[in-house]
């Protein structure tokens, strides 16, 4: 009897014990379940804002009347409408003894809660927090809402041909029947690539991309004619051992043989609408060329993306906040937070009672050292009308700009042959009228550890590495009405000779290299992979009018890994490197290497303007801890 009596009571445990078991499982089982509801309802609490503001704009823009969207949605109504309680609580009449209100969010119970903690009217981005519950478990979100823009995408570009402003291409490498240069210095757009390419009048309102061709599936050459003869426009291209890493979108047709697109990739091309999803094999349909790999599936964009203008600061940002002004060429060179500034044109009335330099030492030609302007803003404009107007029609003057290599050329000396100058060296690239003295071009390098945007009415050029202490906090954007450029010099002779009727003229000039300029810093910070032979740049770039390329392209054979951490975006594309399609060989400038820098998703640089035809977006997205005044309890 006894032995019965502790089987059954041992029975009885094991009974017990399961049950325990099971009932413990089972509020697991439920709890994982509202767990992942209320993640659910959460996201689509940022759906539901994401859908109110692509109706209507306004959404959260006209957040300062009571009565908005907003401020009477039933997801927002609470204790506090954000992290800034005195512009959006007191703006939709909420106080602290506001109840949180809840939107329903599905079939099982499940609400979400959200509220807006930042938002910058100027950039287009919001951020908000939202909140979902299903029986008592919270689950939050952390979501970037903004506007699309050029710094959403690693590399994006409306045309795919060669900068027509690019006199590194144009006038040394392309020949007319006569055998002299098709473009000279004073090219503002090209006849045919820039305008027309064969499918119109050559104008600006003909141009057109490769894939409009008549046939989707030819992606046939374009051409310009001049003298009776056509030449083929510069397509530059991805090549074997090119990686972008990052999200890529062009409007047109991309030439790429042998590159590695890591995430994702779009196109206007029609061609790409008929990708195979399932055969990779097939996907170089959606470019123009073979042998590439990509890691995720090609897409099409029907009608691409119509890329922005550019703003002068005026347009954007208070002109009496702390932001630096200079005129005509200026040099910078970045060190943490300071800078050192060559301005030799710059007048007084640009530097106005800044801090951005003494006038008198500037106009002497010698460099400032200034603090990056709080308003983290350089813009440099062209020589305004009226000033020092002898400089407007020249070249710079050598020795002028902080002692870049531009040769020997002297206005006074050199404006007009004569006797006692024969002879004279220049910069090829800077013989282009885009890059003379009475315009605004930057000239710019170095290291920096406070976020800037620097921009310029015509041309940016990269002069060295440009590199950041750290790139999640520390931003650079960098805009150019004109091109972005990577300095290469090249020094040309001229030498006088006689034309007809005994006339002295500046013969064509002839090509001397010099050694490869390749300006590093040397604060310790790291390079990819270790490796020296490596220009690096982590900036936000965007080329409205041109493109981001390498002057003199052709010169100093293999320079190395051009190295981008950040964004590009530009109308045309700029030529980096020189490979020889028929030798299947790299003679000259970078192979590329692009990285997106995720943190420009969620916090676009001063200036930097939305796509004009892009929809709002969520750029970012991450988990958050529920905020207290939500999960308090009644």
């Amino acid at each position: 009897m006894v032995a019965v009596l502790v089987s059954f009571t041992i029975i009885l445990a094991m009974i017990l014990g399961s049950l325990a078991m099971i009932s413990s499982s089972t509020k697991h089982s439920r709890h994982q379940q509202d767990s992942d509801l209320a993640l659910a309802a959460a996201e689509s609490g940022l759906n539901a804002l994401l859908a109110r503001l692509r109706g209507d704009p306004s959404h959260v823009s006209g957040i300062t009347d009571p009565t908005s969207e907003y401020c009477v949605a039933k997801a927002t109504g609470g204790p506090t409408g954000g992290a800034d309680e005195d512009f959006f609580a007191s703006d939709c009449k909420w106080s602290a003894g506001t109840a949180v209100s809840w939107e329903e969010a599905g079939d099982d119970g499940e609400e979400f809660h959200y509220s807006i903690t930042s938002y910058d009217s100027i950039t287009n981005s919001i951020e908000v927090l939202s909140t979902g519950r299903s029986n008592n478990v919270y689950r939050t979100v952390k979501g970037y809402l903004g506007r699309e823009a050029t710094e959403m995408w690693l590399y994006i570009s409306d045309y795919e041909l060669a900068d027509p402003n690019d006199y590194s291409t144009y006038l040394t490498w392309s020949q007319n029947a006569s055998g002299g240069s098709i473009y000279g210095p004073d090219q503002i757009t090209s006849q045919g690539c820039g305008g027309g390419y064969g499918l119109g009048t050559g104008t600006e309102t003909d141009l057109g991309y490769k894939w409009q061709t008549g046939d989707p599936d030819s992606k046939v050459s374009r051409y310009y004619s001049m003298n009776g003869f056509d030449y083929p426009c510069e397509e530059p291209g991805f090549i074997d051992g090119d990686v972008l890493n990052g999200p890529v979108h062009s409007n047109d047709t991309i030439k790429s043989t042998g590159a590695h697109f890591t995430q994702s990739f779009s196109t206007a091309d029609p061609a790409c609408a008929t990708a195979d999803p399932d055969n990779p094999g097939d996907w170089d349909v959606c470019v123009n060329g073979a042998g590439n790999t990509f890691d995720q599936l090609p897409t099409y964009r029907a009608g691409g993306y119509q890329l922005p203008g550019t703003k002068k600061p005026e347009e954007e940002v208070d002109k009496n906040t702390d932001w630096c002004k200079y005129e005509g060429p200026t040099r910078i060179i970045l060190h943490g937070t300071t800078m050192t500034v060559w301005s030799p044109y710059t007048t007084e009335a640009a530097l106005k009672d800044r801090a951005c330099g003494q006038y008198s030492v500037l106009r002497s030609g010698k460099s400032v050292e200034v603090d990056i302007p709080p308003e983290g803003l350089v813009y440099v404009d062209a020589i305004p009308d009226g000033a020092s107007s002898a400089l407007k029609q020249e070249k710079i003057e050598s020795g002028t700009i902080g002692g870049l290599p531009l040769g020997t050329y002297d206005p006074a000396k050199h404006r007009t042959p004569n006797i006692l100058y024969r002879t004279y060296t220049y910069e090829k690239a800077m013989e282009a009228k885009s890059m003379w003295a009475r315009n605004g071009n930057l000239f710019i390098e170095g290291s920096f550890s406070e976020s800037l945007t620097v921009a310029a009415d015509s041309s940016v050029v990269i002069t060295g590495d440009l590199m950041a202490a750290d790139t999640t906090e520390d931003l650079l954007g960098i805009i150019a009405k004109r091109s972005i450029q990577v300095y290469n010099p090249v020094i040309v002779s001229y030498y006088q000779t006689q034309a007809p009727f005994h006339t002295p003229v500046w013969s064509s000039p002839s090509s001397g290299e010099l050694d490869p300029w390749m300006k590093q810093t040397t604060d310790g910070h790291s390079y990819l992979d270790g490796d020296r032979d490596t220009l690096t740049i982590h900036a936000a770039m965007y080329s409205e009018t041109g493109g981001f390329g390498v002057q003199n392209w052709k010169f100093h054979e293999d320079l190395g890994t051009l190295y981008v951490y950040g964004s590009i975006a530009q109308r045309f594309r700029g030529v980096v490197g020189y490979w020889d399609v028929n030798e299947d060989q790299f003679y000259g400038g970078y192979h590329k290497q692009y990285e997106y820098n995720e943190t420009l998703a969620k916090a676009s640089p001063l200036l930097f303007s939305p796509i004009q035809n892009g929809t709002w977006v969520i750029s970012w997205l991450e988990k958050a801890e529920p905020p207290p005044e939500v999960t308090k309890k009644d």
